[in-house]
């Protein structure tokens, strides 16, 4: 009859999720002693009642239905004793649940063990945890007598400093993280995905092929440091004590990353929830008075939701300049919402933007918020009552939003020792080049050539394509016949794109060849990308791009257009506006 009546209520549990009280006692030969299952999911009741409680908690599985798993402890008297109370296990708490499963498969187990994930609270409501005698609750990062654990890890000791040196500069209010990193209440959440995410080399964000060069902004982490996350959040995401925390590090205020001399405004801007908006520009005044020497530039979206990217550039002032009026060029596009090949075709033949005067002094992308040239002695100059550009691109996801993207500037007190340079290399936009072929999974580019007319120090590159990009490759071919790749990101990511610092500027002879490859995975499906089409360039998403930004520094005295030129009719050389 016992027997009988647990394995009517245990069914109940598995199939129907109904709140239910066991009332039979002795089941423990139901359990097999042997194993051992461990489930996380959010607690749906505790029944805290004798002869045995039940912890129900609610597993959502793979395809998205819920399982109701039951784990058996001892009546309310024992688990008082062992310092485990109902309020411990409020419906709604994230869980993660041990014990012995049921020998007949069934989603039920005797409970030895909990770890609530709000705090990292174990409890041991059959005893069998810590050595202790009556007090069955222990704290991550302590030992069974309360004092800290040495070989734990803990959050203000070992973790925060990683997460200042690896995570912070994106995972604070008004960066491009989803969530903060500054405290312990902001990460312990997220520890068990931090962990994954570390695990799978997912984050920190770095692609760059480590066979080649050595950059000094690499974010991986260490081996070590690797470690040290996955032993925290294993041992249950202690904070340990704020007395071994570090300093906070003093970010730069109101979100910037670096502390501006000169803020610039474009206008505000409504962006739609739906439809296409094409690229827009918006002229500035920039406000200088004199040729100014720039020595870093971070642009700042408003509404990063909504920003597929910002350039900032320079022009020559010209009488009757229109300021901060949005301007575009309506495009007729096709039902995919690809630019007319025949409206393409003369645009691709028009005057090219990179040949125009005027420089770009930074581009904002995912993954890219400022450059600053200080650190190598070195500035862009920007001459006396020049305007400012905002090439903005906005992206529609559902929702209005409002942009009003900013520019800041700092600026050198005196000439500095070399000039930055910021100079992009591309194939031909012309379809006659480049037309990636429907449900191609590895389409390679034309190859774009450029030779160094000058001597120059390169000292970073940018890779830019749209969501198709799948790899891309920057080789050197230099005068004495040697021949080195510089960089080769064989995971091009478009949400990250990153800026690859060389840790040693790396010395461009004049002469020297560089070469930029890259490839197309036209076989990918959702939202905008449908691989049964041909895919051309053009500035929206759902097109492609391939750009390859140098950033260089030369001669005070040199003039950029000096530099480089493109080789070939299926190269095109410029200021890197292409976003």
């Amino acid at each position: 009859m016992m027997r009988a009546l647990l394995a009517a209520v245990l069914t109940l549990l598995a199939w129907a999720g109904a709140p239910m009280r066991v009332t039979a006692h002795h089941s423990g030969t139901m359990f097999d002693d042997s194993k051992v299952v461990t489930i996380e999911g959010v607690v749906k009741e505790f029944q805290y009642t004798n002869p045995h409680s039940w912890l129900l908690v609610d597993v959502t599985n793979p395809d998205g239905t819920i399982t109701t798993w039951g784990f058996e402890a001892e009546g309310p008297s024992t688990m008082m004793q062992r310092k485990v109370r109902r309020s411990d296990f409020a419906p709604g708490t994230k869980v993660r649940i041990t014990g012995h499963p049921m020998k007949d498969g069934r989603p039920a187990a005797a409970w030895t063990k909990g770890v609530r994930l709000t705090d990292g609270m174990e409890f041991y409501p059959r005893g069998g945890g810590p050595e202790t005698s009556s007090a069955q609750v222990r704290r991550p990062g302590l030992r069974a007598d309360g004092a800290a654990d040495p070989a734990v890890p803990t959050f203000h000791k070992d973790i925060l400093p990683i997460f200042q040196k690896n995570c912070q500069s994106c995972h604070r209010p008004g960066q491009i993280g989803p969530m903060p990193l500054l405290t312990y209440e902001q990460a312990r959440p997220w520890a068990r995905a931090i962990k994954a995410k570390v695990v799978a080399r997912e984050m920190p964000p770095w692609f760059a092929d480590p066979h080649y060069n050595e950059f000094a902004n690499d974010r991986r982490l260490s081996d070590r440091d690797l470690e040290t996350i996955v032993r925290w959040a294993d041992a249950g995401a202690a904070a340990g004590s704020p007395h071994d925390a570090p300093p906070p590090v003093a970010w730069a205020p109101h979100g910037w990353q670096i502390p501006p001399d000169l803020v610039i405004d474009a206008v505000e801007y409504q962006v739609p929830a739906t439809g296409v908006v094409e690229w827009i520009n918006i002229t500035v005044p920039s406000g200088f008075t004199r040729d100014t020497w720039v020595s870093s530039v971070e642009v700042r979206p408003g509404d990063l939701s909504v920003v597929h990217h910002v350039c900032v550039s320079w022009v020559p002032h010209q009488a009757g300049a229109t300021y901060r009026v949005p301007q575009w060029q309506d495009k007729a596009r096709d039902e995919s919402g690809a630019e007319l090949s025949q409206v393409a075709a003369g645009r691709a033949q028009a005057p090219r933007r990179e040949e125009m005067p005027g420089g770009r002094l930074h581009c904002y992308v995912p993954g890219i918020a400022a450059v600053d040239f200080r650190l190598h002695d070195a500035a862009t100059l920007v001459p006396a009552g020049a305007d400012l550009i905002f090439s903005l691109h906005y992206n529609p996801n559902g929702k209005a939003a409002v942009d009003l993207t900013r520019v800041g500037f700092t600026t050198a007190k005196a000439p500095p020792r070399r000039q930055y340079i910021s100079l992009s290399l591309n194939p031909s936009r012309e379809r006659t080049y480049f037309a990636i072929p429907p449900n191609t999974p590895n389409w390679q580019a034309p190859t774009a050539e450029a030779e160094f007319m000058a001597d120059a120090d390169l000292i970073s590159l940018v890779y830019h394509m749209h969501d198709r990009g799948k790899d891309a490759t920057t080789r050197l071919h230099f005068p004495d016949g040697r021949s080195e790749t510089v960089l080769r990101v064989p995971r091009y990511d478009f949400n990250w794109q990153l800026t690859y610092e060389f840790r040693q500027p790396i010395r461009i002879p004049k002469g020297t060849r560089a070469q930029f490859d890259a490839h197309f995975d036209n076989t990918r499906r959702g939202g905008f990308l449908k691989p049964n089409s041909w895919v051309y360039w053009g500035d929206q998403t759902w097109e492609e791009m391939m750009g390859n930004w140098f950033g260089l520094l030369i001669d005070r005295t040199i003039d950029p257009n000096d530099v480089m030129k493109p080789i070939g009719t299926s190269s095109v050389l410029g200021g890197g506006e292409e976003g």
